[in-house]
């Protein structure tokens, strides 16, 4: 044999024979431990008649999965997964619909808006909204709390931040609150024109769908900008009535967007406008 080759072959036994060196065993540790996973977290024949509609996580891995009127909690770390509600008389999903006459017949259309009525904090906190009810809870819970109900309200999007402060905006009322609150506070009702986030049109035979408006936005100090279609509010969710600053009948509002400092923007079909929420 080879002087290199016996050399190799020492070399090689030593190796076989040495105990694998801390960091060899911690890159290894590692590798197994980032490697990607799948995994089913409910029965394996699935949760029955149910259709899921919205769905959030945070940063603790913990999830709210909520059915046209059911809603499952869980963690993606121990893979639990709970039923904390169930009502079928409770309408979670928001569903827009318009008809239209042509050609001696009746057509209709059914829109179904999907994740905007739901929030989640990495505290676990969330809010839920419903046809007619604002709907608070934490993930370590087995319930849900009814933080407001009413019959004339039609709720399209909520907000929720670190503090368990909420937004909340049906068609022309705007809600705010605490998830630790008994109730949800009205700061402001009868708003010039809507806070509605889906447009259907139908015109000869045509249908035109417009979705995915964001007419308010909170920040994590509570300070919050919502706009209707007609008129901007501003205000702080810790504080009394939303104030009206801009009013105008054909302004259409679009999007608003809010930054840390309360800093905000907001942009209508043609214009762009911006402003500071008081503290």
């Amino acid at each position: 044999m080879s002087i290199l080759n016996t050399h190799l072959a020492t070399a090689l036994v030593a190796l076989a024979l040495s105990p694998l060196s801390p960091t060899l065993i911690s890159s290894v540790a590692r590798a197994e431990a980032t490697k990607s996973t799948f995994q089913r977290l409910s029965p394996e024949d699935g949760l029955g008649d149910v259709e899921f509609k919205h769905l959030e996580i945070n940063a603790k891995g913990q999830y709210v999965a909520v059915t046209r009127s059911q809603v499952y909690v869980g963690s993606t770390i121990d893979g639990s997964l709970r039923k904390i509600y169930d009502n079928r008389r409770t309408g979670f999903v928001l569903v827009e619909d318009d008809r239209q006459y042509v050609d001696d017949h009746w057509y209709a259309l059914t829109f179904e808006r999907i994740g905007t009525r739901m929030a989640l904090n990495d505290n676990g906190d969330f809010v839920i909204l419903s046809n007619s009810n604002i709907w608070v809870g934490n993930v370590a819970g087995d319930s849900l709390r009814n933080a407001f109900e009413g019959d004339n309200h039609q709720f399209y999007a909520v907000g929720l931040n670190q503090a368990g402060q909420y937004l909340a905006v049906s068609n022309r009322t705007l809600f705010g609150g605490n998830v630790s609150d008994a109730a949800a506070r009205v700061l402001a009702s009868d708003v010039p024109g809507t806070f509605g986030t889906v447009t259907i049109q139908a015109s000869s035979g045509n249908w035109y769908v417009e979705d995915g408006e964001t007419h308010m936005a909170l920040n994590e100090a509570g300070q919050y900008v919502a706009a209707s279609s007609r008129a901007l509010f501003v205000g702080n969710v810790v504080g009394g009535e939303a104030e009206k600053l801009y009013e105008e009948a054909r302004v259409g509002f679009r999007h608003v967007a809010i930054d840390s400092s309360g800093r905000y923007v907001a942009v209508s079909v043609k214009n762009v406008f911006g402003g500071t929420v008081s503290p």
